[in-house]
């Protein structure tokens, strides 16, 4: 199996876990609460209908950005998880120790990615480098 199909139980969990808050709030939009835009509009005379659809654009789009946001981490997180052959790498996962800031995790995170990415990005090289010598030769 893929290192997608290995964890695609995992990513649909993560997906229900990190979208669920944003569903429930759009849900009750409208009916328990009247949001900030809407209100301020309605209250210097906007028509209802328009403060409405206003509200309704920025409630989509924020929930497009919840719903962005956790599937480009999941994929992210999958890629740097699993390697070319869809081993599951866990020397890239690290573990936060105490005493550590948030600050200090983020940066590891983001110096790890980057060195996957690094390193895949240097196999492909190598790899084309490779042919082109057999090709030359």
């Amino acid at each position: 199996a893929t290192g997608f199909e290995a964890c695609a139980n995992q990513v649909r969990k993560a997906i229900r876990a990190g979208t669920t808050p944003q569903i429930n709030n759009m849900a009750v939009i409208g009916l328990v609460s009247i949001p900030g835009m809407m209100t301020g509009q309605i209250l210097s005379g906007a028509p209802i209908i328009d403060a409405a659809r206003y509200q309704i654009l920025i409630v989509y789009l924020i929930a497009t950005c919840v719903f962005g946001s956790t599937l480009m981490l999941l994929c992210v997180a999958v890629k740097v998880a699993f390697d070319r052959s869809h081993m599951l790498r866990t020397d890239r996962i690290q573990k936060r120790t105490k005493g550590a800031s948030l600050f200090d995790c983020l940066s590891e995170s983001c110096r790890m990615l980057f060195c996957c990415w690094c390193d895949h990005a240097l196999e492909n090289d190598e790899l084309a480098l490779g042919k082109k010598k057999k090709i030359a030769s």
